[in-house]
């Protein structure tokens, strides 16, 4: 059986669990708009580094509020805080979950979304352009230099042959060299 005072550590556990849940449920509501997050690409500073990290670990402030005062999403703040070993894992900072939970998360992942889509739209009609590039390429080659460039490969596999033939004899002359080289002296003639 637990003891009373056990049970009340329990429920004030719990308790705080409910009020920090809330908290940032209700903080993740409250987030700007995605637009006021325009520093999100830039390059980071040394200095503001720095400074997102004593935000984090020295005044305790947590991912949606350092993002307000750097204007870079939560989830950049994340990153950085784990770039920086201040957390082993983006999604473990202090306000992730109240990010999740946001319009500004679904947002960003839905912008992520439209951009991939995009960048595959994109990779897609340029492979069209290089396959009819290589078809009209192939098209407009006339028999003769089709047959010139069969006959180009087939003397470059005739050279590739014969330097393999080269290179073994090489192989067996130095191996006979270095077979000679460590051969015993010849015993001594007992005629002489």
């Amino acid at each position: 059986m637990i003891g009373p005072k056990v049970s009340e550590k329990i429920e004030d556990g719990i308790g705080n669990f409910w009020i920090v849940t809330v908290t940032y449920f209700l903080l993740s509501f409250q987030m700007n708009p995605l637009s006021h997050y325009n520093r999100s690409k830039e390059p980071w500073l040394p200095d503001e580094a720095a400074e997102v990290k004593r935000r984090y670990n020295d005044e305790s402030k947590n991912i949606l509020e350092i993002a307000d005062i750097h204007q870079r999403t939560p989830g950049c703040i994340a990153y950085k805080l784990q770039s920086m070993a201040v957390i082993p894992h983006n999604r473990l900072a202090r306000g992730y979950q109240a990010y999740t939970m946001s319009p500004l998360y679904n947002e960003v992942v839905q912008g992520y979304r439209i951009q991939k889509e995009e960048r595959q739209k994109i990779k897609k009609e340029r492979d069209i352009v290089k396959v009819d590039k290589a078809a009209k390429i192939i098209e407009n080659a006339s028999l003769y230099e089709i047959n010139s460039l069969k006959g180009e490969i087939h003397n470059i596999k005739s050279d590739i042959a014969e330097m393999k033939r080269d290179i073994k004899e090489l192989l067996e002359c130095m191996k006979a060299v270095y077979e000679f080289e460590d051969a015993p002296p010849p015993p001594p003639n007992p005629f002489d």
